[in-house]
């Protein structure tokens, strides 16, 4: 019998939504990027998310297999300009196509 191992990949994501009519970026890790998008949009993620009066979807912007090397990568995001956001959102793999 063989023993397969699953290594866990962490994927840094972006999120674009709009709030009081201005449009921006929201940035997170998951290891289950399609379970955390979900639970973003029925409102039981993060806060800002649950204010967003429409999201226009996620990106996938990189995959990791060390979860502390995703968290990394989304405090570098993070501290983006938001045009470079917008950037690494339209040039990320999106949701729907995986």
């Amino acid at each position: 019998m063989y023993l397969l191992f699953y290594k866990k990949q962490w994927v840094v994501y972006i999120i674009k939504f709009k709030i009081k009519g201005e449009i921006r970026y929201y940035t997170g890790y998951s290891s289950r990027p399609k379970q955390r998008f979900r639970e973003h949009r029925e409102a039981r993620g993060a806060n800002i998310l649950k204010y967003a009066d429409k999201i226009f979807g996620m990106s996938l912007i990189d995959e990791y297999r060390q979860r502390k090397m995703a968290m990394k990568k989304e405090k570098e995001i993070k501290k983006m300009a938001k045009n470079n956001k917008k950037l690494l959102y339209e040039k990320g793999k999106k949701v729907n196509d995986f």
